[in-house]
């Protein structure tokens, strides 16, 4: 049906695809009406239709279905539009639905409802602007699958009332790149044995909702990334029995914004992860709220600029179990009251560690048990204690050491007093390294002016390019540049396990290796921060020991000679720490001949004459091999 003016009125059902293959063109302005459209009507069709171009329009008196029982596919793109009372997309069992609202004035209005999944499986994408009203239900019955995309700067999804994303079945929601959901009631994992994931990223990705519940009374997820938002009068996580629900706002730019309250672990089970900048805030705040229930909930906020804001109370077991941990600086702040543990059956307790801080309302930085008249409830309040490496109740810490308490005076936090705690050590891998590799004995010598050569060895549990070179020190020293290529290290399979070694060099003028020292230890951090520490058996030896036996001797001149002109390690003959064995380390070799790491009682020192009449001897034996 193409160009203005061109209409088709249907009195019947229209079916695009009723037994085998059909299709449908309303383009340049053309229009259709009916009562029905069926689109992918019976088992084994398939139906497409298309709605291009403005003016171009689809408008039906009931329902459009787009996968009846077969195989459907609706396009509105470039300014088309469809009408109907109720749209469905997947109805039957088998049936598999796929429409795409695509570009700026492509719309779709479903003045009753929408249903995405029904019973079979069904995806909705809204895409460059293009708009779709209409709610009710994604997922809709058991085994169905329903996915909604909302993707791109004016890409909008619109509706009123209550929408179940996952009702008995599987539901998904993905806004990103700016699009946006204006929505109403939202229910995420409706009836029990149900899913529904929500994500929204990217910067300008909004979902607006009155109330948003994650985990009604099945399983949910929301995931708020990359500075995408999430704003409503109420938030739930884990809302009704047998319910499990689990936010993350995580990174700058990415939040949460509850205009009332904010409950996590209603009468279920609820988690709220605030990381790498999150910033999640409401009026009052409840962690683990019913008792009759054995609602759970866990909270955790870490990282420099990840934030929870309480503009009024926060409840951290109210008389659920509640947990809240404030790590690596995250920050809590509670402009009313700071309730803990209400029912005071042990089961509820803030953990603080590495700079979280906790602000509450009030004047109270003289002491700890001032800041303590402001929390109501238990003073369950609990750091990390090194001593014992558990957790420990804040009135036990030490000031100036654990914690510290500053009255703010100035910007959001002017009038609260803050109470910030130490740190949680920072987990330790321990790696296996091989100081000088190819040498069991490691040689080393205190006056040496070369490198050390370290090798890390990767293995399952490190992947050594993900070291900080930046962090490695050997003995007070850190890694050096070998040769001219200026680089810190090199990435090797030494071992030959398939795995990348990493092969580091130590500048002997760097390091503080006392006499008798007989192991150095190196240190360092991944790029998550996780410690590393691993250690080798070193033995120091006098200049000339090539084979770290602890004596200067003929053994050690053959190693020179046969290795002259080509090796490059200590274990060969190079004593002076340059790419070569030359003269400079004959002539080291032979200044410290018969010399020992441990010099025993009778031991022969050689007369210069000696020592002359040996160099004279090698010297023509060198002339010779030329």
């Amino acid at each position: 049906m193409d160009g203005p003016g061109s209409t088709w009125t249907s009195t019947d059902k229209l079916r695009v695809g009723h037994f085998g293959s059909g299709m449908l063109n309303i383009t340049g302005g053309g229009a259709v009406s009916g009562t029905y459209g069926l689109i992918g009507n019976r088992t084994g069709s398939t139906g497409i239709a298309i709605v291009d171009g403005v003016g171009s329009s689809w408008q039906t008196e009931w329902s459009v279905t787009v996968g009846e029982s077969g195989n459907g596919t609706l396009k509105i793109t470039d300014g088309g539009a469809v009408g109907n009372l109720s749209g469905y997309i997947g109805l039957g069992p088998d049936s598999t639905g796929d429409a795409t609202v695509d570009g700026v004035g492509s719309t779709w209005t479903n003045t009753s409802a929408l249903y995405v999944g029904y019973k079979g499986s069904g995806t909705l994408s809204v895409t460059n602007g293009g708009t779709v009203s209409g709610g009710g239900e994604i997922g809709c019955y058991g085994g169905s699958m329903g996915k909604i995309t909302v993707d791109g700067a004016g890409s909008t999804w619109t509706y009123g009332g209550v929408l179940l994303l996952g009702k008995y079945g599987n539901g998904t929601v993905n806004i990103t790149n700016g699009g946006t959901v204006n929505g109403g009631d939202d229910r995420i994992g409706r009836y029990p044995g149900s899913t529904g994931e929500v994500t929204v990223d990217g910067a300008s990705s909004t979902w607006t909702s009155n109330s948003f519940r994650v985990g009604f009374e099945g399983d949910a997820t929301l995931s708020v990334t990359g500075g995408g938002a999430v704003l409503d009068d109420h938030g739930y996580i884990g809302v009704g029995r047998g319910s499990t629900g689990e936010a993350t706002v995580d990174g700058a730019g990415s939040t949460w914004t509850n205009t009332n309250e904010l409950y996590v672990g209603s009468e279920g089970s609820g988690t709220l992860n605030i990381t790498n900048g999150g910033v999640v805030s409401d009026d009052d705040g409840y962690i683990g709220r019913w008792y009759y229930s054995s609602s759970t909930a866990l909270v955790t906020v870490d990282g420099a600029g990840s934030t929870w804001a309480n503009s009024g109370d926060l409840y951290v077991s109210y008389y659920g179990s509640g947990r809240l941990n404030i790590t690596n600086g995250g920050l809590v702040s509670v402009g009313g009251l700071m309730k803990l543990d209400v029912d005071r059956d042990g089961d509820g307790f803030v953990n603080m560690a590495s700079g979280g801080m906790l602000a509450l309302y009030g004047d109270a930085d003289d002491s700890l048990a001032d800041f303590m008249e402001l929390v109501s409830g238990t003073d369950a309040i609990r750091y990390w204690d090194d001593s014992f490496s558990d957790w420990a109740d804040i009135t036990g810490a030490t000031y100036g050491e654990d914690y510290w308490l500053s009255y703010m005076t100035e910007d959001d936090l002017a009038g609260y007093t803050m109470l910030t705690v130490g740190v949680v050590p920072a987990p330790l891998l321990t790696i296996d390294i091989d100081i000088r590799p190819g040498s069991d004995a490691n040689p080393v010598n205190l006056k040496s002016k070369g490198v050390l050569p370290v090798t890390i060895f990767g293995d399952d549990d490190l992947d050594v390019s993900e070291i900080d070179l930046a962090t490695l020190a050997l003995d007070g020293a850190t890694p050096t540049a070998k040769g001219n290529s200026g680089n810190v290290g090199s990435l090797l399979d030494v071992d030959g396990d398939s795995i990348l070694d990493l092969i580091l060099h130590f500048s002997m003028d760097e390091l503080s290796i006392l006499p008798g020292t007989d192991e150095l230890v190196l240190t360092g951090m991944l790029a998550d921060g996780t410690e590393l520490e691993g250690s080798d058996s070193i033995r120091i030896v006098p200049l000339g020991d090539a084979n770290g036996d602890g004596f200067v001797d003929d053994t050690d001149l053959s190693l020179v000679l046969a290795n002259w002109n080509n090796g490059t390690e200590w274990s060969q003959g190079n004593f002076d720490g340059d790419d070569s064995i030359g003269n400079t380390d004959l002539s080291l070799l032979l200044a410290n001949w018969h010399a020992s790491s441990a010099p025993m009682a009778g031991e022969v020192i050689p007369e210069p004459t000696t020592l002359l009449l040996l160099s004279l001897g090698v010297t023509a034996l060198l002339l010779r091999r030329r």
